[in-house]
């Protein structure tokens, strides 16, 4: 939810692998925007 909370645009992508690996999180008109979740095990 902070990833999405700091985007102001309405297209977002969203790059998954697996519950395992990190997720990418850009905005298609800003190449230079990246937002990396880390997956938390506990």
């Amino acid at each position: 939810m902070d990833a999405l909370a700091n985007m102001t645009q309405d297209m977002v992508t969203v790059e998954l692998q697996d519950s395992n690996s990190s997720a990418l999180l850009t905005i298609p008109q800003q190449a230079g925007f990246k937002y990396v979740v880390m997956p938390m095990r506990i």
